[in-house]
């Protein structure tokens, strides 16, 4: 065990010279969290990156099936990138949810002086209770070994702090379990160090004006409230990226 944690510490090493001063292209999917402020605070720190190039695709309603078997169209849809115009009232529209690995294809096969690095942000929409959480590991293990395929990085961000029936505290949780069991089922598969990570729950605290428990923000909301706990959570968010990256 300790020669293996060796070797994925000099695999990370590696890594990292290899791509000192590179030029970094994420590929970032979310649910409909990333369709609001928080999204776009996500956004915004993309484009704030030096040289960073970005695809980012938010699906409302999507689990990692959604974006294993490219049929699920979403009535609330979000599709973003660097050669975008940067603007605070993005476009909400219903939109097939791509394949993670076709976005992957679209960006070309990268250079040795590009980093890759997919960054998922999901499992809210994972189903209450116990019924289909075998599944729904066997699911996200197979988007995790995508990404670990696909890009030299993977970053999970968890689903944060909510208050509606089945989204509470313990259900979270349980969402967050499968995530985790996952991570560990893709790295053992694939035989690479685990995707990272990110625990929302640390930096979110869902806002006081919040309409149904779910979301922290709706696209077109100025609420203070609202924009103030979206900060809150990317700034936390992608602190945690800036640091494992």
């Amino acid at each position: 065990m300790r020669l293996r944690r060796l070797r994925f510490l000099f695999l990370a090493l590696g890594l990292a010279s290899a791509h000192a001063g590179a030029a970094d292209r994420f590929v970032v999917i979310t649910d409909s969290h990333g369709l609001g402020q928080w999204g776009l605070e996500i956004e915004t720190w993309l484009r704030a990156r030096k040289g960073a190039e970005f695809d980012f695709f938010a699906s409302g309603g999507s689990a990692p099936l959604q974006w294993l078997n490219g049929v699920y169209t979403t009535p609330v849809g979000l599709h973003e990138t660097s050669a975008t115009r940067a603007s605070t009232v993005r476009p909400v529209e219903k939109i097939l949810t791509p394949k993670l690995r076709d976005l992957w294809k679209d960006q070309g096969t990268g250079s040795a002086t590009e980093r890759r690095i997919t960054v998922i942000a999901l499992g809210t929409n994972y189903h209450p209770g116990t019924k289909f959480r075998e599944e729904e590991i066997s699911e996200t293990a197979r988007l995790i070994e995508i990404a670990q395929t696909e890009s030299d990085a993977c970053v999970w961000i968890g689903p944060p702090n909510m208050t509606r029936k089945n989204f509470q505290a313990p259900d979270v949780e349980a969402k967050v379990s499968i995530v985790r069991a996952a991570i560990a089922a893709a790295a053992k598969k694939t035989g690479k160090p685990e995707c990272a990570f990110i625990d929302s729950r640390k930096y979110s605290h869902y806002p006081s004006t919040g309409a149904d428990g779910v979301h922290y923000n709706w696209p077109g909301s100025k609420n203070p409230t609202e924009i103030r706990e979206c900060k809150a959570w990317a700034a936390g968010v992608t602190a945690e990226i800036e640091r494992r990256l």
